[in-house]
């Protein structure tokens, strides 16, 4: 007994795609955001399809009206859910009538089965129609994404472009129903072969594009997933080096601030305390006034404080290499003591 290619690429296709989704389980380890919840249930959903697909081909006394109703019914709400996984991924939300939307195309899917009793041509058309109109809302949800600077930018030119191709693809199977023949997924021939396997080719790339999205793009949350793992620590090591390189640059920011104040009040504490000096020599060669010579050497170690004061600071800020030296904790004790004095008699403080 022969086997017929539809099986064969049918099975094929069941393989990879069983075989996508438990890479897609693993890499996330369960943890899927909304989008992600929603894709990997739309591929679930082709499941059960391939399977009837697979057995009405193998076994065509199963081809029944009932097997085209559960199909239907199965595959184009997964396809609605595939395109609200996409508006999901590029919005950050889900959409509020995604049951809804999902409800209505069972429905329509429902309506159409009951059409085929009495005109058995006419779903092949109404199916192309909804294909046609699902496709080209994902297409309009992908050129959203891309114009808005999305990341994984290319990713979603390629899902537009190929959502574009199942738009095209369901133009065609319009016209084939007004001039050969429609197509049906149930039913054999060459060309339903030829359509079903661009078809499936297609859903391939299509899940390729996707997940390539999820491998150059990190959510806002930081959630890491064994297909960003690289890109997660190349974005958090340049984090790294940006904080480096900006409390660097306030530092020397600080530093040449620390050391313009320096030089601006070096000038006028050196001029005065030469004015002071001046002052003390006159009156000491007047040999009078010693409350006012005193007076003079009071504010002359201030003066010298002040610039000691001013000198810590442009050292504080100056790149050195450390010199550790003895150092007298008593000597400290009182500069501290004096710096905050001030401050401290305001609250009432007492050394």
């Amino acid at each position: 007994m022969l086997i017929s290619p539809f099986v064969t690429i049918l099975a094929m296709y069941g393989v990879v795609l069983f075989g996508a989704l438990m890479l897609l389980v693993w890499a996330f380890n369960g943890r899927f955001d909304l989008s992600g919840r929603l894709f990997v249930f739309s591929e679930i959903l082709r499941l059960p399809v391939v399977v009837i697909l697979i057995i009405v081909h193998a076994f065509p006394e199963y081809r029944s009206g009932l097997t085209n109703l559960v199909i239907n019914i199965i595959f184009w709400p997964s396809e609605a859910i595939f395109v609200l996984s996409l508006y999901a991924l590029s919005r950050g939300h889900g959409f509020k009538h995604a049951k809804l939307v999902c409800l209505g195309i069972v429905g329509i899917c429902l309506i159409t089965e009951a059409i085929r009793l009495e005109y058995p041509d006419v779903p092949l058309l109404l199916y192309s129609i909804i294909s046609g109109f699902i496709c080209l809302t994902g297409v309009i949800v992908c050129s959203s994404a891309s114009q808005n600077g999305d990341p994984g930018t290319p990713f979603w030119r390629v899902l537009k472009y190929i959502e574009s191709a199942f738009v095209l693809l369901a133009t065609f199977r319009i016209v084939m129903f007004f001039t050969l023949s429609g197509f049906a997924p149930t039913q054999g021939g060459t060309l339903n072969l030829i359509v079903l396997a661009g078809i499936l080719a297609l859903l391939i790339f299509r899940y390729i594009a996707y997940q390539a999205i999820w491998m150059t793009w990190v959510p806002p949350a930081g959630d890491e997933n064994r297909l960003n793992q690289n890109l997660i620590r190349t974005l958090r090591e340049r984090d790294r080096i940006l904080k480096r390189l900006l409390a660097s640059n306030r530092r020397i920011g600080v530093s040449a601030l620390a050391s313009s104040i320096a030089h601006q009040l070096s000038q006028p504490l050196t001029g005065a305390a030469l004015y002071i000096e001046t002052v003390k020599r006159n009156l000491s060669v007047q040999g009078s006034q010693p409350e006012s010579i005193d007076a003079m050497e009071r504010v002359s170690r201030q003066l010298q404080k002040m610039s000691s004061l001013v000198l810590n600071l442009r050292s504080l800020f100056t790149e050195k290499q450390s010199n550790f030296t003895p150092t007298s904790l008593i000597g400290l004790s009182n500069e501290i003591i004096e710096i905050s004095a001030n401050s401290s008699l305001g609250k009432k403080c007492q050394f």
